[in-house]
């Protein structure tokens, strides 16, 4: 995940408003247990797109976990 995580923050320095981008960094944040960025990277999903139910679900496990 931390190449991964690299690549998308790179790419979202080119790309800087797209969710699957967003999404997909979110995701790898949370599988490395990095709580805040997870709940930032979906969060920006959210703002750009709100209309993404399964989003909505990522960020409430992240903010629920303790």
């Amino acid at each position: 995940y931390p190449e991964a995580i690299e690549s998308f923050l790179a790419g979202n320095r080119i790309y800087n408003s797209d969710t699957r981008l967003l999404n997909a960094l979110g995701a790898c944040y949370q599988k490395t247990g990095r709580k805040e960025q997870a709940r930032d990277a979906f969060k920006a999903s959210l703002k750009l797109n709100p209309s993404q139910p399964e989003v909505r679900k990522l960020l409430d496990e992240v903010e629920k976990r303790p």
